[in-house]
């Protein structure tokens, strides 16, 4: 179906030679001048096509301000708005019913504190905590027996193991005191912060079991800490009302922290945290109280799009096929070019290259690249390069940004090491590039590199500097490649004794040095198949299958070969001869590690000529070491 994209005016890119590369890919540029609004454009074929992006324009600044809506979606009857609290109010929640065997809760101000200022003859306090007494209860009287005698008991103990965490310990100690000095009390100070305290743990220990009605009880026992200061209970509060089917408190909740609390962090963690539990109704009218900015944006716009960026993130993963919805994805990049979201085009990007979409991934992490200076799009734009197969480019685009970050860096020296590994000679690379790349092996003591260039130098006759590149390879980290490339270069060097040392060195870890024929050993005709004996059949009449693989063989159709040597065998079974040429026809198409495990087979079998020569064949053809 068809989709829309946004596309705004030009400009010049950010990136160093980040250029298009074919008619169907257009690369954004920024405009310089005011940019007209985007206007929606076909997608290219196969995908959502990413906008280009120009400076947005600013909006006249104006005081943050609640967005409008926020209606509480799973009230059955939305009763009239109250006033908003202050921010210092805690949130409201009904108190748990009392049990019927529970005793009445005491009735009076509590006079502990009162009494142990006066134990301590603190006059002072005790005038203080009477005068706050009488503010709030106009009726109370001071007992007389305040100042009577009664137990001096130090706090000090209890307070320590409330120091600790011990709050369970604390509490057992301050009942063992009043059981021993009849008469006492904590002081209100310790006695608040220990139900505190008290109540906070149980919140945190319950909802990390999931003991969710556990939760709801805890926080109605304290409903003095369900404020802004303590946002982890709030969110643990609504988490364990979705869990126990009251949607209604439960949006209420993170509702109070949107409409209380100031912190922008603790407002986008909220909206995040609501919208995994609520369903989507809820979560669209909490993202409603967003407070709109000076630039006219709410500040949980993005939020709307997290479940389809997740879906996305599954499919460039490998862990979904089954892809969004068209009409998902249009209004996802309208989202894009509107608010300038560079790490969202770069998802695009991701989600269209784990489809193997070259072409469109290059074009959204160039749209990236515009907004976003990130080196993680160049990287996006020139892994999606390599997969098209556009290897030019990709490694022109990798060179010129190879300082910008190691991973870059490391994708330039793939990338030219293929082009020189190859083979081919209409890949290789020229000979100001070679020296171009050779400054950054050395520079990043790059193995890897250093490697290639051995091989390309074996090829191009210059062994001796082959042979130094192999050297610096072993050196930076020492690897099979790099130990057997040592020893190709003393055999065509015709040094005996330097192959000698490379074995007795590398031989124990590297057990197919044993198997490497020096230059001198080697002057039969390069990877020349032996003949094939054609046997007689059982029943009198000759191999035709056979004669027919080697026919094609001699003709240079390997894979038709390698067909017809698989109908025969499945037709009539083992062949040492067929075995042979199977060998020599995946050397023939360079598929060294078939032929090498074809050959030993056979010498294992019965070791020959052929079958020694074969091993023999593969590893010269492998690292041309004829």
């Amino acid at each position: 179906m068809p989709v829309k994209a946004c596309l705004l005016a030009s400009a010049s890119l950010l990136l160093v030679s980040l250029t298009a590369t074919n008619a169907q890919v257009a690369a954004p540029n920024f405009g310089t001048g005011a940019l007209a609004a985007p206007a929606a454009v076909a997608p290219a074929a196969g995908g959502v096509r990413p906008p280009s992006f120009a400076p947005a324009p600013i909006a006249a600044a104006s005081p943050a301000a609640p967005a409008a809506g926020g209606a509480n979606p799973f009230a059955a009857v939305q009763p009239p708005e109250a006033p908003a609290q202050a921010p210092t109010a805690a949130f409201q929640i009904a108190p748990a019913a009392a049990a019927a065997n529970e005793p009445d809760a005491p009735s009076g101000p509590d006079d502990a504190a009162l009494r142990y200022y006066a134990a301590q003859r603190d006059m002072a306090r005790v005038g203080a905590e009477i005068r706050r007494l009488k503010a709030l209860y106009p009726t109370w009287a001071p007992p007389e027996d305040l100042f009577s005698a009664g137990p001096k008991v130090s706090e000090q103990p209890i307070w320590d193991l409330f120091a600790t965490g011990d709050y369970a310990g604390a509490a057992a100690m301050v009942e063992k005191l009043k059981g021993d000095n009849a008469g006492w009390q904590p002081t209100a100070d310790l006695g608040e912060k220990l139900a505190d305290a008290t109540a906070r743990s149980s919140i945190a220990a319950a909802a990390a079991n999931g003991s969710w009605p556990a939760v709801v009880k805890a926080a109605q026992s304290r409903p003095s800490l369900l404020t802004c200061d303590n946002v982890d209970l709030m969110w643990n509060l609504g988490e364990a009302l979705v869990r126990t089917g009251d949607l209604a408190r439960a949006y209420d909740a993170y509702a109070y922290v949107l409409s209380q609390c100031q912190d922008g962090g603790q407002r986008l963690a909220t909206v995040q945290k609501a919208s995994a539990l609520l369903p989507p109704a809820g979560a669209d009218a909490l993202i409603a109280l967003g407070r709109t900015g000076a630039d006219g944006r709410s500040e949980f716009a993005t939020l709307r799009f997290d479940p389809l960026r997740a879906e996305m993130g599954r499919v460039a993963s490998g862990l979904a096929s089954n892809l969004p919805a068209d009409a998902d994805l249009a209004r996802f990049a309208e989202f894009v070019g509107r608010e300038r979201s560079a790490g969202d085009a770069q998802l695009f990007g991701w989600y269209y290259y784990g489809q193997k979409k070259w072409a469109e991934a290059a074009d959204w992490f160039r749209a990236a690249a515009q907004i976003d200076s990130s080196p993680k799009n160049v990287e996006g734009v020139v892994l999606s390069l390599r997969q098209a197969g556009d290897l030019d480019a990709a490694g022109k685009l990798a060179y010129d940004n190879r300082d910008r970050a190691p991973e870059i860096e490391k994708i330039y020296i793939e990338l030219v090491s293929e082009r020189l590994s190859s083979g081919a000679s209409d890949t290789l690379p020229g000979a100001d590039e070679v020296r171009r790349f050779a400054d950054v092996v050395d520079a990043s003591r790059s193995a890897l590199g250093a490697q290639s260039l051995g091989w390309y130098w074996i090829g191009q006759e210059k062994v001796e500097t082959a042979k130094a590149w192999f050297e610096k390879s072993v050196g930076w980290d020492e690897s099979s490649q790099g130990v057997i490339g040592l020893a190709v270069a003393s055999a065509r060097l015709k040094d005996t004794a330097g192959l000698k040392a490379v074995k007795a060195r590398y031989g124990e870890r590297y057990p197919e040095l044993a198997e490497f024929q020096t230059a001198s050993a080697a002057s039969a005709p390069r990877a020349k198949a032996r003949p094939v004996t054609v046997r007689k059949g059982g029943g009198g009449g000759q191999d035709a299958a056979l004669r027919e693989a080697q026919k094609q063989f001699d003709a240079g159709d390997y894979k038709a070969a390698l067909a017809t040597l698989d109908k025969r065998q499945a037709a009539k079974g083992y062949d040492r001869g067929a075995e042979l040429l199977r060998g020599w026809t995946n050397l023939k198409m360079r598929r060294f590690s078939e032929a090498r495990q074809i050959f030993k087979a056979e010498d294992k079998k019965g070791s020959t000529k052929d079958t020694r020569f074969g091993i023999g064949a593969t590893f010269n053809s492998q690292f041309n070491a004829w």
